[in-house]
């Protein structure tokens, strides 16, 4: 309330300064500002929910009168456009708002009409009181498409006429100051333009002035509005708000769209395929294997059998793991189990196949230790004015995700370790009950497990980089052990596998690993990793529900969370074909160079990838490049919607720039005989993110936006400047065939 008290109060000074202004640029009296002074008055254009269209929100926040709004074409003068100014600070910070006054009181009483550099100068001089109230911590805030850089060297035709702000005496400050914009060193003026040309809206993505055209042309109303409202749109809190708000409709408006019948039919497919591996003398990875069959049953199993046989079949992981497994060996796992533990196929000779075998669904392999149902496995913690939290019977190290009855997921609290306690980003001390807003909300108390270290010592020499703690639940309706039939706590493990370490990926392997008619879910950190993936095989399975495990960087502080369906470095001769990978924290697939490990000879086809933070993330560690690597046939459904986006927003991780998409390609490459093609791209929160690299060939690609879609994509234009530019909707067409090379793909609305 004290924060719209006093978005109305600066409301009412340009309400005043907008009945005074005369034709002709008299001046108004210079008599004192009554921006401290004026009685708000409310109005009916703050209520209502958010506007998606940026005037009508400009409006809504109160940030231009809707009279004065109403004659958007015409040129704003200096009294209007600081009175927005000020009620765009007041929103952020009070005192803001107050030095505001101070800083612009001859501005604040002037009719003067303005041109669009003194717009960038006064708008600059407001950037510079918020400081740190900006997002600066990523890229995504900022726009560097070289061919709109203004040049620095004197030569633009400024005016720099500012008497009506800074006064006579302090007029020329701007020449003899120079200033260290996010460019370089330059003088003020130009620091202004570049940063109200670079600088964009959270939530349209467009920059805070258009500068294309005359610097020193008249700036109008209009402008002057939508400049001040996506400055205040590089707050945290409102971008936040927006993007929450977006949240609540999103799921409800995107099923009334209807589900694709290519998605329904692809979805079936793949869950009703049956296993068709047979044993030969010849080794055909995804086809045939040539060793001993094992057998794995939950239902009938027992690790003293010798597994042989379905009638002689293990039980569990484990037994897999001590395993004597050599080259060409296969192991079945019976349909309609479940299957927990790590499984870790690290025989040196590789080449060891992963199957199912009898009727029913696949078999599910998990991480996660148990099913979590069962009131006795849930104390109340808190209990207060209807928030109920519950306590997890017993300690877990890092729960990234929890998914209740294999269909909703919770939203994963974050916070920071200071080395002896929790703390929020703003350093002060985190509160469990308080944070814990929204019903299923949960936060895992692990005690800062990481905190730099990503090792531990099995003998106990390094204890303290091991440390497990309580896992709390909001769940308002009651015991959620009663509540669900099942919920599973994907948290990461400790395991003296591999040297030691933690762990939260459900297969690791090597060479030639096939995973076959499998389904792999409830995973914090990985669905599998088969090794360095030559001759790896991924076909029929199903990788669901994972991610969301939280890496910290030395000092403590969330850097970030992971989850990846499968990790594919330095895939050679692989195929991943025909899988259905749905609701996992961040890709689908990463596939990535790593030093000498070339990506080669791949094919990712035929796959459906639903409700996932990004769908293939390519990535060069190793400059190495991609070669002969085919992206086709795959369908693409509801990228970057759902929960993961919903973590992106609440925990504040999109506003650091990591935006979501179909493909990302993040730094530079060479590909030869590389392609992305017949590809169908529904309602993604963006279709494209990359670097300007030379990119794949591109053709028979299929894309259908959702009015949620932001861009049709981000692109970096130089790798070594960093900042993505987006590209509209609109302009799609135009980037599909002149900077993809494409005539052949259809942009479908």
């Amino acid at each position: 309330m004290k924060k719209l008290a006093a978005i109305l109060l600066a409301f009412s000074v340009l309400l005043s300064l907008s009945a005074c202004g005369q034709a002709g640029g008299q001046a108004a009296p210079t008599e004192s500002p009554v921006l401290t002074t004026a009685e708000p008055t409310p109005s009916a254009v703050i209520n209502g929910e958010m506007p998606d269209d940026e005037y009508d929100r400009a409006i809504w926040y109160g940030f231009i009168d809707p009279e004065l709004a109403s004659d958007g074409d015409r040129t704003v003068t200096w009294g209007e456009y600081c009175a927005m100014i000020g009620a765009m600070l007041y929103a952020v910070d009070e005192a803001l708002g107050d030095e505001w006054q101070e800083l612009a009181a001859l501005a604040l009483t002037s009719d003067e009409s303005m041109l669009r550099e003194q717009g960038c100068f006064a708008l600059y001089r407001a950037a510079d009181l918020m400081g740190e109230a900006l997002n600066d911590g990523g890229i995504r805030g900022f726009s560097t498409n070289p061919h709109l850089l203004p040049s620095n060297d004197g030569t633009l035709p400024y005016s720099y006429d500012y008497t009506e702000f800074t006064g006579e005496d302090n007029g020329e400050w701007v020449y003899s100051e120079p200033y260290e914009g996010l460019f370089g060193e330059m003088d003020y003026l130009t620091a202004a333009v570049m940063f109200c040309q670079f600088r964009m809206s959270l939530c349209s993505f467009e920059t805070l002035y258009d500068t294309q055209g005359d610097i020193t042309a008249p700036l109008t109303v209009e402008e002057a509005a939508l400049s001040v409202l996506r400055l205040y749109e590089l707050t945290y809190e409102p971008v936040q708000e927006f993007w929450l708000s977006r949240l609540e409709t999103m799921d409800a408006e995107m099923a009334g769209l209807g589900e694709p019948e290519e998605v329904t039919q692809l979805r079936e497919q793949i869950l009703s395929s049956e296993t068709s591996l047979v044993k030969s003398d010849t080794l055909i990875p995804g086809q045939t294997y040539t060793g001993t069959a094992y057998y794995v049953s939950e239902a009938n199993g027992d690790d003293s059998n010798d597994g042989l046989s379905p009638e002689t079949a293990w039980a569990a992981l484990d037994r897999v793991n001590d395993a004597p497994l050599s080259r060409g060996d296969a192991v079945f796992f019976e349909r309609g189990g479940t299957y927990r533990g790590n499984l870790y196929l690290y025989n040196p000779d590789g080449y060891i196949t992963l199957s199912a075998y009898g009727e029913g669904p696949k078999p599910v392999l998990t991480s996660a230790e148990e099913c979590a149902s069962g009131a006795d496995k849930w104390s109340l913690w808190y209990d207060e004015d209807g928030v109920k939290i519950w306590k997890y019977y017993k300690d877990c190290l890092d729960c990234g995700l929890i998914v209740f009855d294999d269909s909703e997921a919770g939203y994963k609290v974050l916070a920071d370790w200071s080395g002896t306690e929790w703390v929020n980003e703003d350093g002060t001390p985190f509160d469990i009950a308080a944070s814990l807003t929204e019903n299923l909300d949960f936060f895992s108390d692990d005690g800062g497990k990481y905190g730099g270290a990503t090792t531990f010592s099995v003998d106990g020499e390094n204890p303290d980089a091991v440390q497990y703690g309580p896992l709390y639940l909001r769940c308002d309706e009651g015991n959620p052990g009663e509540l669900y039939d099942c919920i599973e706590i994907c948290d990461m493990t400790v395991t003296e596998m591999n040297d030691g370490g933690y762990e939260g990926t459900v297969i690791m392997g090597l060479y030639g690993t096939v995973c076959d008619n499998l389904s792999i879910k409830y995973f914090p950190m990985g669905g599998l990793c088969p090794g360095p993936n030559e001759d790896c095989v991924v076909q029929n399975c199903e990788i669901a529900w994972g991610g969301g495990c939280v890496q910290y960087v030395e000092d403590g502080r969330v850097a970030g969370q992971m989850g990846d369906a499968i990790n594919g470095i330095g895939s050679r001769n692989s195929s991943i074909n025909g899988n259905y990978i749905h609701d996992v924290r961040s890709s689908a697939l990463i596939i990535e160079s790593y030093q000498d490990l070339q990506v080669s000879d791949v094919s990712f086809s035929g796959n459906l990838i639903e409700r996932v933070g990004n769908g293939v993330n390519i990535n060069d560690n190793g400059s190495t490049g991609f070669e002969n690597a085919v992206f086709s046939d795959n369908v693409f459904y509801l990228v970057g919607a759902s929960w993961p986006l919903e973590q992106d927003v609440r925990s504040g991780r999109m506003f650091s720039g990591e935006w979501l998409a179909c493909f990302r390609i993040r730094d530079p490459y060479e590909y030869t005989n590389c392609e992305i093609s017949g590809n169908s791209m529904y309602y993604p929160l963006q279709f494209f993110y990359y670097c300007d690299v030379p990119l794949p060939s591109m053709s028979d690609n299929l894309y259908v936006p959702s009015r949620y879609t932001l861009n049709f994509a981000d692109i970096r234009y130089d790798a070594e400047i960093g900042p993505y530019i987006p590209v509209s909707l609109d302009e799609a067409g135009d980037t599909i065939r002149d900077l993809f090379g494409d005539s052949s793909s259809v942009i479908r609305h």
